[in-house]
């Protein structure tokens, strides 16, 4: 790969035809694709594909640092596959809370399926070695389905999907609608056990890793969201939404007097139901210990 600092400079200097120069100079075999005609690219310094024989590279005006490797992803795919069950989800209910949530909320259709991505990302931040966020979307007011609530990106699985990991890629895209800085680059963790949502669908949640590193001050400048469906796109910290959880005993969809969790972010919006629902084992039993064991 090409140094950040070098990479960063052809921008700044001459162009196209400077890129090429030093490529050539270097001896590097490559070949040149934009996701964006070139002449949207270097005025706006927005985004350059270079392969270079089998490795691809994105070029940016420094937003995002991409690398080949995450240093914590080996970690959390192992912790992850500890607390698997022999099918090798993640179990978000004990099965007798699955059983009871299932019996309350069947399946209205065999087909009827969705699933959510439950992202990380990670800033660089020099005070902060392990500055690890999971992402969310306020939904627009606008929508007759949960509408303002917060939520993971994700939705119902169409035809085309190959299968639910798919479908939560694929909704993950539509819904942040990532601006030309970004790719849609996920390293996949691993499935969850679909649970019932209170309308009859079948939820899997897919736990991913974003792998550029952000440089940037806040999740909506790589991520704005599609103002049909979104309202905004913001991440909160494993840390933070550790210590902003509540358990509220009530009447849950796990049934009467069960603790129900619900997340205060910053502002006035909270996160509850089965977004809550999804985010506390895998907080607590995968995140947990993969980021914030070593400073307990």
């Amino acid at each position: 790969c090409f140094p950040s600092r070098i990479i960063h400079s052809l921008f700044i200097l001459d162009g196209f035809n400077h890129l090429l120069s030093i490529c050539q100079y270097l001896g590097y075999p490559f070949l040149i694709s934009t996701a964006y005609c070139w002449e949207t690219c270097i005025p706006h310094a927005e985004l350059v594909v270079i392969r270079h024989t089998t490795r691809i590279m994105i070029i940016t005006t420094g937003r995002t640092k991409c690398r080949d490797l995450i240093p914590y992803l080996p970690r959390l795919e192992r912790q992850f596959q500890d607390m698997a069950n022999k099918q090798g989800e993640f179990p978000i209910f004990s099965e007798r809370q699955l059983k009871k949530a299932w019996s309350k909320y069947p399946l209205a259709d065999a087909n009827n399926q969705a699933a959510v991505l439950v992202p990380l990302v990670e800033f660089q931040n020099a005070a902060n070695d392990n500055d690890i966020h999971l992402v969310f979307t306020k939904r627009s007011s606008n929508l007759r389905s949960h509408s303002s609530e917060i939520s993971f990106p994700g939705g119902g699985r169409e035809p085309q999907d190959e299968n639910v990991i798919a479908t939560a890629l694929r909704e993950t895209q539509e819904e942040l609608l990532p601006s030309p800085l970004a790719t849609m680059d996920w390293a996949v963790v691993g499935t969850c056990t679909p649970i019932p949502s209170l309308h009859g669908k079948a939820v899997t949640a897919v736990l991913g890793v974003y792998r550029p590193l952000l440089q940037c001050s806040a999740i909506n400048e790589v991520f704005p969201g599609d103002s049909q469906e979104v309202e905004k796109v913001f991440s909160v910290s494993i840390s933070a939404l550790l210590e902003g959880e509540t358990m509220q005993s009530k009447s849950s969809r796990m049934g009467a007097g069960i603790g129900a969790p619900a997340y205060q972010t910053e502002g006035e919006d909270v996160i509850w139901g089965l977004t809550a629902f999804l985010l506390r084992p895998l907080l607590h039993d995968v995140l947990k210990p993969t980021f914030l064991s070593k400073k307990e």
